[in-house]
């Protein structure tokens, strides 16, 4: 079964490859063409292009590539169709915002079979990227005045200017007041939650929601090069996305270690 995956620049285009060459190890017989869209050829676009081909290969599947440069899209999704028809390929996947692309090519060769691959944003379009944070000298006493003051249930935990873990409201009741301590004395690196649990600001909504299921947590720091940039929270998927939000949250609430989840 031979194939044919439209890709471009945007982040999309690697996270359907992602998806497909996955999905392909279940088929040996499975042959990809990938074909790169783009006005002008630049190294830029070869390089993504090389990076998609190896992407491809390292799961064993059989790869050509196509560079498809155009000055008018219509000529560029004729070409399309026309490689459809000479390679005998069943199928052009396409990722959900090459709207364009999509559109034209149903108009211009209705026959085609075009698979459209909804795509999941990733992270950094999402992620509340103002994160409160505290230092893990900071006291107790502190961390709660910052919860009230900017409304919030949890402060990330920093060490070195890195996430290091994580006080909630929870934790606060569970591990100062109800053990006596001295919320003046007693400092974030004595109560977090830690190691913490941490995604990238790449990660695609779905893998996110497993991650933090799987490790039943409710808030996710997220990094970028190395830094703390923003972090996602279940309340946050569940304005967007309530079925992923309430399958996080199930995982949460039948957890019945003695362990605490943040």
């Amino acid at each position: 079964m031979k194939i044919l995956v439209v890709t471009d620049k945007s982040k999309y285009s690697k996270q359907v490859l992602d998806t497909i060459v996955r999905a392909g190890k279940q088929y040996p017989d499975m042959e990809i063409i990938i074909a790169y869209l783009s006005r002008n050829i630049t190294s830029e676009g070869k390089e993504r292009l090389r990076e998609y081909v190896e992407q491809a290969r390292s799961f064993g599947i059989k790869v050509e590539e196509d560079y498809v440069t155009f000055d008018f899209l219509p000529n560029a999704c004729r070409y399309l169709c026309t490689l459809y028809e000479d390679k005998g390929i069943a199928a052009i996947f396409i990722a959900s915002p090459i709207r364009e692309v999509i559109d034209l090519l149903r108009k211009l060769c209705p026959d085609v079979n075009i698979e459209v691959v909804n795509i999941l944003p990733i992270l950094d379009e999402i992620m509340t990227k103002e994160v409160i944070t505290a230092s893990v000298e900071t006291n107790v006493k502190e961390i709660s005045i910052i919860m009230k003051k900017y409304k919030v249930g949890s402060v990330i935990i920093t060490d070195g200017g890195k996430a290091h873990g994580i006080i909630t409201e929870s934790d606060l009741i569970k591990r100062v007041m109800a053990d006596g301590k001295d919320p003046d004395k007693t400092i974030a690196g004595e109560v977090m939650t830690f190691p913490i649990i941490i995604g990238e600001y790449d990660m695609q909504v779905g893998e996110a929601a497993h991650l933090m299921a799987s490790k039943r947590v409710k808030k996710l720091p997220v990094i970028k090069n190395g830094k703390l940039a923003g972090i996602i929270t279940v309340s946050d998927l569940a304005y967007r996305f309530p079925k992923i939000a309430t399958s996080i949250t199930t995982n949460v609430n039948n957890f019945h270690s003695g362990s605490c989840c943040i």
